[in-house]
């Protein structure tokens, strides 16, 4: 028998499915692009300058979605070596930084378009899944239950999208922070020669997980109020 908890958990697994699709192809394209551009075609030889979803899933990371609310996409290379000047340093750091960059543009945007459609509301439901990881389909329901249910599905999506794009921006800051101070003191990226190292940013992510939660939580009030008086919402 279905009842409201095996519901809530077939729609926040679908939607997250959905916004992980979508958040991960987009930021790892972007990453790809990035880095051709600044002279290294690593990733474009690897098959990640492409807009296919599938080429970005890691099975560790999309099973970590499903069980655990958060999931990850394959990693995206980046060979420093062949970034040139001039500005190498720059371009070095913001070919590092792309995904975070790509992630949070996209919480921008979805988070406009929510803002949008359910005003400044749209706070109230994000910050629950942020909290928790997952959309209350009860309070969701109570407060737009006026609305039809392709609208409340893509908002249920839009929301998915900001709530992953949020985490993974944050995780990913995480990790290219310490494998850029890796680079600049050692001059040597950690995850090239040892792709395990990537996962002790994770450990420290998930180890601090609430506060980090509680942190994000702040920040996206400031830019939701900022979004809506730009808005006029």
């Amino acid at each position: 028998m279905i009842n409201l908890y095996t519901t809530e958990l077939i729609i926040n697994t679908v939607a997250l499915i959905i916004a992980y699709l979508i958040t991960e192809s987009l930021s790892g394209f972007f990453s790809a692009w990035i880095t051709k551009k600044f002279g290294d075609s690593t990733a474009e030889h690897l098959g990640f300058l492409t807009l296919n979803p599938f080429i970005r899933i890691d099975p560790i990371g999309f099973c970590a979605l499903i069980f655990l609310g958060l999931g990850w996409g394959v990693y995206i290379p980046i060979n420093y070596h062949s970034i040139q000047a001039p500005y190498r340093v720059l371009k070095i750091i913001m070919a590092y930084f792309a995904e975070s960059i790509a992630h949070l543009t996209i919480v921008l945007i979805a988070l406009t378009c929510l803002i949008k459609m359910l005003t400044i509301q749209a706070l109230y439901v994000i910050g629950p899944m942020i909290i928790s990881g997952s959309i209350s389909l009860s309070m969701f329901t109570t407060t737009y239950g006026h609305a039809s249910s392709l609208y409340l599905v893509m908002a249920i999506v839009l929301v998915s999208i900001s709530y992953l794009g949020l985490m993974l921006g944050v995780l990913n800051l995480i990790i290219n922070s310490i494998r850029l101070i890796a680079l600049f003191i050692f001059d040597e990226d950690p995850a090239s020669a040892n792709p395990l190292i990537t996962f002790m940013p994770l450990l420290i992510f998930l180890l601090f997980a609430h506060h980090i939660r509680l942190y994000i939580l702040y920040c996206l009030a400031h830019a939701g109020h900022f979004l809506a008086a730009l808005l006029g919402n």
